[in-house]
């Protein structure tokens, strides 16, 4: 025993022996180390290097730290993350439509609003004048925009028609036309689309889809036991209920996606309307234009541009007189591309250069006249879809529309064609739409698109119901401030998981799309 004692003894004073006093361990003599050439003292290695335990505990723990700290980086909105990362802030030179991304994020963001007002008051649906009740300042032409879905709708579709036809017509506008790159772009860009907007699509569905299994609505519903808080129309109507079986829940979600694939069936009824996620009515809508685009692209290719200008001028016609709801906005981008990509490559955006001085009459003339055009739009684009022949504000358009065109849908989508042109010709407008916080917005727009709904029609409320039982709703101001208290966290959270959801789903989508494409496509 005394034995095993010393030896102990012994290993301690080896392991400590490098942190004693020059006075400890001149009282050691018998057990200092010999003296070892300097040649030799960096390799050799000493005994405490063997014995000396690893700190595991440690290692393990600065590795769960630093994991945790990766995930809390990766699931920050991007423009917070990307700030605790070695990425270059460059600023990438913008592009003369760039402002149109911002419009887009304005028009999802405007659709967040009306499944939002359309929860928290009922007759906000109704425009100024509509009856006795409907005088209240956000059912004023031009402010209801703030909450139009269907006015937002059309925009990005006149956003898509220009998108998607500004590429092709720079390429035709060209005095020599490199054949086998224009056709491997416009097959490119036709295979890669039924995966930019499917995919996401119905990963959204699935998001509900497990909320619904986990029967997250109905005990939503079961806290808002107080039905004079929220006073608009039932927020919960339009989801399916929680099924028996997993099977028949995943069945009936099947079902639902197969509707966004009708793209061949005209549109009524709410016959492409998806219970899992009700704002994909529109995404049958958007690939069905797409495709017919892609058509034209490819049959007006090697024709001049006067001709083909009339052509596809010809081709709005006729999809008004066939009641069609989103071809003549596609078409109409495509002629407002025509018109803003001249032969010449110059641009008829307007710049930051002055120009000279005889030509500032014109300018002048040119601003006066877009803010009159964009007033126009706006009041027009602003029109309510609920009986506006009984509003004063818009009845006399009826009689204003021609071809006997459904004039609701004519004069929302007359009004955002004739916005989306008078905002290009405006500069301040230009700059608001190209700045970072609106490009933003304009980068995850389709994610918000598609993950708002859920999340307003659900979390949303009992946010709402909670802060306003908190506060209370006995006048204007105490009712304000629950409000702003509450539509700024639901925002918060609404980009938030846009964000995520446009990082983990939409972007890889597209690298998928560009890898399964460069699979497939020949290489010659």
């Amino acid at each position: 025993m005394m034995d095993h004692f010393d030896e102990k003894q012994e290993t301690v004073r080896l392991l400590v022996s490098e942190e004693l006093s020059p006075s400890e361990e001149s009282s050691f003599d018998l057990e200092q180390r010999p003296q070892v050439p300097d040649r030799h003292k960096n390799s050799i290695p000493s005994l405490a290097s063997f014995t000396r335990l690893p700190n595991y505990r440690s290692a393990r723990c600065k590795n769960i730290a630093n994991f945790a700290l990766r995930v809390c980086i990766a699931i920050l909105p991007s423009f917070i993350g990307d700030r605790f990362k070695n990425r270059p802030q460059d600023s990438p030179k913008l592009r003369p439509t760039a402002f149109l991304d911002g419009m887009r994020g304005v028009a999802a963001w405007c659709v967040f609003n009306t499944h939002l007002t359309s929860i928290l008051a009922k007759q906000l649906g109704a425009s100024w004048g509509h009856d006795e009740r409907s005088y209240h300042f956000l059912q004023l032409p031009i402010v209801q925009l703030l909450y139009g879905g269907l006015h937002s709708v059309c925009l990005f579709f006149v956003i898509s028609g220009i998108a998607l036809s500004i590429g092709p017509i720079s390429k035709m506008n060209k005095p020599t036309i490199n054949q086998p790159s224009a056709l491997r772009s416009l097959c490119s860009s036709t295979f890669r689309r039924p995966f930019r907007l499917f995919i996401p699509a119905f990963a959204s569905t699935f998001l509900c889809f497990v909320l619904i299994r986990f029967d997250t609505y109905r005990l939503i519903k079961e806290q808002m036991v107080d039905e004079t808080i929220i006073l608009g129309w039932a927020w919960d109507a339009d989801y399916p209920p929680r099924m028996e079986s997993l099977w028949a829940q995943l069945h009936d979600l099947h079902t639902n996606n197969m509707k966004n694939l009708q793209i061949f069936n005209t549109y009524q009824n709410d016959n492409f309307k998806n219970r899992y996620n009700t704002v994909l009515w529109t995404i049958a809508l958007e690939f069905r234009a797409s495709l017919a685009l892609f058509l034209a692209h490819a049959a007006l290719y090697f024709i001049r541009r006067p001709l083909r200008i009339i052509l596809i001028a010809g081709l709005l016609v006729m999809s008004l007189l066939t009641d069609s709801f989103e071809m003549p906005l596609f078409f109409a981008g495509y002629l407002v591309a025509e018109f803003w990509t001249t032969p010449t490559s110059a641009s008829v955006l307007p710049t930051s250069s002055t120009g000279p001085l005889e030509h500032r009459g014109r300018r002048i003339a040119l601003q006066i006249f877009s803010w009159i055009l964009l007033a126009f739009g706006c009041f027009t684009a602003s029109m309510p879809p609920y009986e506006p022949w009984l509003t004063p504000s818009f009845a006399w358009l009826e009689h204003l529309t021609p071809l006997g065109y459904n004039w609701v849908y004519f004069w929302i989508g007359t009004g955002c064609v004739l916005t989306v042109i008078a905002v290009g010709q405006i500069p301040v407008l230009v700059s608001f739409f190209s700045s970072a916080p609106i490009r933003y917005l304009g980068k995850i727009s389709f994610s918000l698109y598609l993950v708002h709904i859920w999340i307003v029609r659900g979390f949303g409320v009992l946010i709402f119901y909670r802060v306003w039982s908190w506060t209370g709703k006995d006048n204007d101001f105490i009712t304000f401030v629950g409000f702003a208290l509450s539509y700024t966290t639901l925002l918060g959270i609404v980009v938030w998981i846009a964000d995520i959801f446009w990082r983990v789903v939409e972007q890889p989508t597209v690298e998928a799309a560009k890898w399964v494409e460069g699979k497939l496509f020949r290489k010659d």
